[in-house]
């Protein structure tokens, strides 16, 4: 393939490729490639955004779902991946606008009701949670990501023998995902096996470090490791980044 114009479509097709395999990069050179030929596409701008979030640039993937949604505002998938950014950033009043505009257009686009799903359970409405959860699986059976989130929900509504199959299913699916490291960390927790918790939170610590409360769990796995001076580092270190549940357990533990 060269720049010729003619080959548009097979730098487009090809990075939608390189990006289901996780080469963001290599997807984001294609996709700046046939700028000039795209960059007026409302599904080019989306391909694009979502290039960025996987490269971690949430700047220009905003600026470029920003664009497609310009260009055209119905674009569903857009919103679900704006919101989906909206709400890594904890900017969650932005990401449910997006995320319920989206639904309404498409009441079944399983992301949306995935993310719909992720907001609830981020206000402590687990069971509401769980159902929009359940509806994306319907679609979507065995999508690591839903399977995680379902996972976690269970736990929250003290269910942790269904809980476990999921997550560890998720994460046969996909072992990177920090959030599925996290969750299965959360159920060893709550079967007070504390060492097997805190090797699945560095794991998690390791891929992402800015999974929601991390550093509030290590700490707790640290502690009743019987660690309490790495314990106290990883409170600190939540404090630091705003983790309130955190900043109280260090208050109480380590001062």
């Amino acid at each position: 393939m060269d720049a010729d114009p003619d080959f548009g479509t097979a730098y487009y097709n090809r990075a939608e490729v390189r990006l289901e395999m996780g080469d963001a990069s290599g997807s984001l050179a294609d996709l700046e490639r046939i700028e000039k030929q795209y960059q007026d596409s409302t599904f080019y701008q989306t391909r694009l955004g979502d290039a960025y979030v996987r490269l971690n640039k949430v700047a220009q993937a905003q600026t470029a779902y920003d664009r497609a949604l310009q260009l055209n505002p119905s674009t569903v998938e857009a919103l679900t991946n704006r919101g989906a950014l909206f709400y890594s950033q904890k900017d969650y009043k932005a990401a449910e606008a997006d995320i319920r505009q989206a639904l309404k257009l498409n009441p079944d686009q399983d992301a949306a009701l995935n993310n719909l799903s992720l907001l609830l359970a981020h206000a402590g409405n687990y069971a509401e949670a769980l159902t929009y959860v359940e509806k994306a699986l319907s679609q979507q059976a065995r999508q690591p990501y839903y399977l995680n989130n379902k996972a976690y929900l269970l736990l929250k509504l003290h269910r942790p023998a269904e809980a476990l199959p999921l997550v560890q299913e998720s994460l046969q699916r996909d072992g990177q995902n920090a959030w599925a490291h996290h969750t299965l960390g959360l159920y060893w927790l709550d079967q007070q096996q504390a060492a097997k918790a805190l090797s699945e939170f560095r794991t998690a610590e390791k891929l992402d470090a800015s999974v929601d409360q991390l550093y509030y769990y290590i700490g707790t796995a640290e502690f009743a490791t019987g660690n309490k001076t790495a314990a106290c580092e990883a409170w600190q270190r939540g404090a630091s980044i705003g983790d309130e549940q955190a900043k109280r357990e260090r208050a109480s533990r380590c001062l």
